[in-house]
């Protein structure tokens, strides 16, 4: 059984709503990430200050979308785990 993606259950309705308001956060905080990169490079006065800018605007990036994938992830997990039980307590037609 290969599960891809996580399909809430009828218990769990809210898991979709959540998900989108994680992923949403996430789209806000790559543009104010942009933003913020853009700002660095444009007042750094050298090299080393657009440099930390960039680290800086990666950072308010990257970090929320990792948090996301592993809410998604663990969600997924969970789901599988409920279907591989489920699988095992219902008979084998053969």
């Amino acid at each position: 059984m290969n599960i891809m993606y996580y399909v809430p259950s009828k218990k769990d309705g809210n898991s979709e709503a959540r998900m989108r308001l994680f992923w949403l956060f996430t789209a806000i905080f790559a543009v104010v990430a942009a933003l913020i990169l853009f700002a660095a490079l444009m007042t750094a006065k050298g090299a080393p200050q657009e440099a930390s800018g960039a680290a800086i605007a990666l950072c308010c990036a990257v970090i929320p979308y990792v948090f996301t994938r592993a809410i998604e992830g663990w969600q997924t997990a969970t789901w599988r785990k409920e279907m591989l039980d489920l699988a095992k307590r219902q008979p084998h037609s053969v």
